[in-house]
């Protein structure tokens, strides 16, 4: 049996590569043996999907960072700029 993620992997590398049914049947064999699936990005809904993914995970740090430097500047009593309050939310969250 498969783990979820092992088949998500195949499906991913069998659609890349553009091979059918039967021939997954013939490689099967061949794929159990060896386990290290690597993924191609040959396709571009793949590609999409990573840039729409990438882009998203920077928008929400960048809001979790804005959000923490307006804290970090509050608790400074606005005697600090937004700028510098970003440099010490960004050293608070290491």
């Amino acid at each position: 049996l498969r783990t979820a993620s092992d088949a998500i992997a195949v499906d991913a590398f069998e659609l890349d590569n553009g091979t059918s049914s039967n021939e997954r049947q013939s490689t099967q064999q061949q794929q159990h043996q060896h386990q290290h699936h690597s993924i191609t990005y040959k396709h571009s809904f793949t590609k999409v999907v990573l840039a729409i993914y990438y882009i998203n995970l920077f928008l929400v740090l960048s809001n979790y960072t804005l959000v923490m430097s307006h804290s970090v500047k509050a608790m400074a009593g606005d005697n600090i700029c937004l700028p510098t309050a970003g440099i010490f939310a960004s050293l608070l969250m290491f």
